[in-house]
């Protein structure tokens, strides 16, 4: 959307209605109806309804035909208010005429000069060196004359436009000509220059703008950046208003290293349907001599009740984000999806058909093994409560699995089960048994594992079960709600020896706390592990008993195999451990500043530490935040992917209108940062300056380093490279310096 924001001056209303004046001692009450002293740039019905008063020292006249008041001339008529040292008004009301200090003030606007003029039936006139306050707009300017030039046409020559309500404004706009067409709700400039403490910086030889805030087509505020694979940028963005309902953003980037890029954003809503395309091209990109373009397209259709779907990405080649992307989010990015599906849910049955394929972005130094396409898979999945005493549920898949150097075929999965839940107050039971029956139709490229079609049929029994108990407590100070919460859950699957199958889309599920209580240990459907197993967890909470928040939660379960070997796997080693580490988790309002969360994965056998997570937050006032952060962990199977990771960021205020923001991502393993991220913001009141740096690591050999600085005039544009983004996605509780105003008004 545009950042360039509309630039709206109202002035003047009408008055219409009878005039009190107080001529010395005497008192009388003039008959004026028609008389109305200037156009209406926004109509109020309570003022047009409104009695209109007139005080004044001198007060003579005849009606509406010829009025003259002078000294202390003071108009009131609603919120409206007219002061000038004399007035007249002749010909019927029409001929307006004020003169020495006009001010004129509605809804704590001002406008002020030295003499006003206006003919009431051409709607012409000028309004003399006009200044003006909009107290609604915190902004103010002025002009050499305000020209009216019919109903709702207005001219100013020489304005000029701020929002810093200081005597000397460290920034303004001025503009040789401004027009107010308020007929068409569109205003145009010509010749504006954006003036910093005195100092052009901008230049546009002709703008327009909408009057109602409405969006409108033009050239929005340019951004630069610098970075030490791309070099300087400018990119200049145009907004196209293509319709209500549709809009296109166009723009040309320039990067010195590599050339002139365009990047172009298409959306559209409909009643229907709604989506957005977004591309990107480089031609001819002069450090790697090719061309390079990126394109990305979303949409989303209601069909006759089905639900119609298309997410679909890609780029020209594996380092386009690394070489071209000012995001660590998206450089790491390693899987382009391309995809499309179509699904319909009604009565609890939903049916669903899709083709999933990615493009996997190889890296030169870790080869990475592309997924399996599906084209297509076929889902379907009914659930039926309330048959009888149980709950039925019914899943089903086909899918046909393609890879350019593995084994393909096509796998058919079904799986039905019935629950009974029984619950209470303080307590529930839920036994479930399911079958989960699969079959495989192989093809005879890339097969190794020597069969052509295999089946397997596990039946799976579970049994759910809890406990709830709850009392007062006083913790942390504070008087809560304390619950208790044990839980009992088992499985139990026979073994099945799956090592002749193959693994289209299955992996070891990460193990956390909701793991403990799901029946499967792997994602996918090529392996259902063998259990007979008992998950035992206790969780207990701190509830806030006026307001019903959770303040603290504490949790601590563990897996115990009754089994000694668990046989079925995806590396071929066994797992004979007689039960699975202890997770444990504490997640807690410490106090009105702090808010800490833990959570932590023990070998009991070893009494060694897995993996583990602390993140604690400090934030005692708006503006005011320290995050520290820890990462630990050693489950995965190759030591590589191990990794100890310590973070803080935050954000702090310095004084005189400056905060410090910062980030610092250490790995201890590499014994290196992973992301370095330091800056300021100056906030003078009516602008704000940012100043960030970012270096981060986008591969083990490279790194990327970025260079922000934006100058922001409130309520107006953004001058540079935006870097808010980046800091509200890395540092959690980061507000700009404006929203921390506002949040404290």
């Amino acid at each position: 959307m545009p950042q360039l924001k509309p630039l709206t001056l109202a002035i003047l209303t009408a008055f219409s209605l009878p005039v009190w004046a107080d001529d010395e001692l005497q008192q009388e009450l003039v008959d004026i109806d028609a008389l109305s002293l200037s156009p209406s740039l926004s109509t109020s019905q309570k003022n047009e309804e409104a009695p209109t008063f007139v005080n004044a020292d001198k007060l003579q006249g005849s009606g509406n035909n010829d009025l003259e008041a002078e000294g202390k001339v003071e108009v009131y008529r609603g919120d409206q208010v007219l002061k000038a040292d004399w007035l007249s008004v002749k010909d019927n009301g029409n001929d307006l005429n004020a003169k020495g200090n006009v001010v004129f003030e509605q809804h704590g606007d001002t406008m002020s000069g030295p003499a006003f003029r206006l003919n009431q039936a051409t709607g012409e006139g000028v309004f003399e060196s006009p200044e003006y306050e909009l107290a609604s707009r915190g902004a103010k300017g002025k002009a050499d004359n305000l020209y009216f030039e019919g109903k709702d046409l207005y001219r100013f020559q020489n304005a000029t436009y701020s929002t810093c309500i200081n005597p000397d404004s460290d920034w303004y706009v001025k503009m040789s000509s401004l027009s107010l067409d308020y007929t068409r709700n569109v205003g145009e400039g010509t010749h504006a220059q954006m003036y910093f403490k005195g100092a052009p910086i901008f230049y546009f030889p002709w703008m327009d703008f909408t009057l109602d805030g409405s969006r409108k087509s033009g050239w929005l505020t340019p951004s630069f950046r610098t970075s030490n694979t791309t070099g300087a940028e400018l990119a200049v963005p145009y907004y196209w208003n293509i319709a209500p309902n549709r809009d296109a953003t166009i723009t040309p980037r320039l990067i010195t290293k590599r050339g002139l890029q365009l990047q172009g954003e298409f959306r559209y809503l409909e009643p229907s349907y709604s989506g957005v395309v977004r591309a990107e091209y480089l031609a001819n990109d002069k450090e790697v001599d090719r061309n390079r373009y990126g394109f990305k397209f979303n949409h989303l259709q209601s069909i006759n009740g089905w639900q119609f779907g298309i997410n679909a990405e890609k780029v020209s080649d594996r380092k386009y984000f690394d070489d071209l992307s000012d995001k660590l989010s998206v450089t790491s990015t390693t899987n382009l999806p391309r995809e499309m599906w179509i699904t319909k849910s009604e009565n609890g049955l939903t049916l669903t058909a899709r083709t999933l394929k990615y493009q996997t972005l190889q890296d030169d130094e870790n080869s990475i093994d592309p997924p399996y396409a599906k084209m297509p898979q076929l889902s379907l999945n009914w659930y039926k409560p309330d048959v009888g005493v149980t709950d039925f549920n019914l899943a089903a898949d086909f899918t046909a699995f393609s890879h350019p150097t593995k084994v393909n075929g096509r796998r058919l999965v079904v799986n039905p089960s019935l629950s009974i839940p029984i619950s209470s107050q303080y307590a529930y039971f839920t036994p479930k048994v399911a079958v989960h029956a699969t079959r495989y139709s192989l093809s005879s490229d890339n097969n190794t594992l020597g069969i052509s079609n295999a089946t397997r049929t596990v039946p799976i029994l579970s049994l759910d079960s809890g406990l709830y108990f709850e009392r007062e407590a006083n913790w942390f100070g504070r008087t809560s709600t304390q619950t208790l919460e044990p839980r009992l859950f088992y499985v139990n699957i026979p073994y099945r020896d799956q090592s002749n199958l193959p693994n289209f889309d299955t992996a070891e599920a990460d193990f956390s706390f909701s793991q403990l209580f799901s029946e499967n240990r792997y994602t996918g459907s090529d392996r259902i592990n063998e259990a007979n197993q008992l998950t035992a967890a206790v969780t207990s909470r701190l509830i806030d008993p006026l307001s019903g928040e959770e303040t603290a939660r504490f949790a601590i379960g563990q897996r115990y195999y009754f089994r000694k070997t668990q046989r079925v796997t995806l590396d071929n080693v066994p797992i004979t451990e007689r039960s699975s580490d202890v997770l444990a988790g504490v997640d807690a309002q410490l106090s009105d500043k702090w808010h800490g969360s833990l959570a932590w994965q023990v070998n009991p056998e070893k009494l060694k530490t897995q993996k583990a997570s602390l993140d604690l937050q400090y934030r005692p006032a708006p503006g005011k935040v320290i995050n520290l952060g820890y990462r630990y962990d050693i489950t995965p199977s190759s030591e590589s992917d191990h990794f100890k990771q310590f973070d803080i960021s935050g954000q702090w205020p310095l004084g005189n209108g400056w905060y410090a923001v910062g980030r610092w991502n250490y790995s201890v393993k590499d014994r290196k940062p992973l992301e370095v991220l330091g800056g300021l913001e100056y906030n003078a009141g009516c602008w704000a300056l940012r100043l960030v740096a970012q270096r981060y690591v986008t591969s083990s050999s490279q790194r990327n380093n970025a260079f922000y600085i934006q100058l922001e005039m409130n309520d107006l544009a953004r001058v540079g490279s935006n870097p808010l983004s980046v800091l509200r996605e890395k540092i959690s509780g980061f507000q700009t310096s404006q929203e921390l105003e506002k949040a404290g008004n």
